[in-house]
């Protein structure tokens, strides 16, 4: 499946998938493809899809009220949801089956989209859910390999 590009072509349809559960298993099968060792190019690629979801500096999320369901959803939300999944797949990433940190895929994440990538997501219009995701994750990339797992568990 990766010799096939699957983790670009996936990203292309999942914004236009309106279902709840056909979406989640769609971020499932990406979390599949780009978990163990992730591939440069996708790992670039789905961050690039990520950062395709910011607003204008001239839009502001922080008054919206999330809401997801089992249903069909639709409305301006769509966007900070799906890149709020995306970042709960890239945390779930940086852990092993242990609950410890993963310092291959750290390494990676930081090697191929850097740590100032996620400061991006850190702005003042952004959803502050999304400005907390990141934070997560910024702290694991930065913490390194010498900091006890049980600060960073799930």
């Amino acid at each position: 499946m990766r010799e096939l590009q699957l983790v670009n072509k996936l990203l292309h349809i999942i914004p236009d998938v309106k279902n709840f559960s056909t979406k989640q298993v769609l971020l499932q099968l990406l979390s599949v493809l780009l978990g163990v060792q992730p591939r440069p190019n996708d790992l670039l690629c789905f961050g690039q899809f990520i950062s395709s979801t910011l607003p204008s500096v001239s839009q502001s999320e922080k008054d919206f009220i999330l809401k997801e369901g089992e249903g069909d959803t639709e409305g301006d939300g769509d966007q900070i949801l799906l890149r709020n999944r995306c970042f709960q797949l890239l945390h779930g990433l940086l852990f092993t089956q242990r609950n410890t940190v993963n310092s291959i895929v750290c390494e990676e994440i930081a090697r191929v989209l850097g740590t100032d990538w996620l400061i991006c997501f850190m702005q003042t219009h952004i959803h502050p859910t999304t400005v907390i995701w990141a934070m997560r994750l910024l702290v694991i990339l930065c913490a390194g390999q010498g900091t006890p797992s049980l600060l960073l568990q799930r």
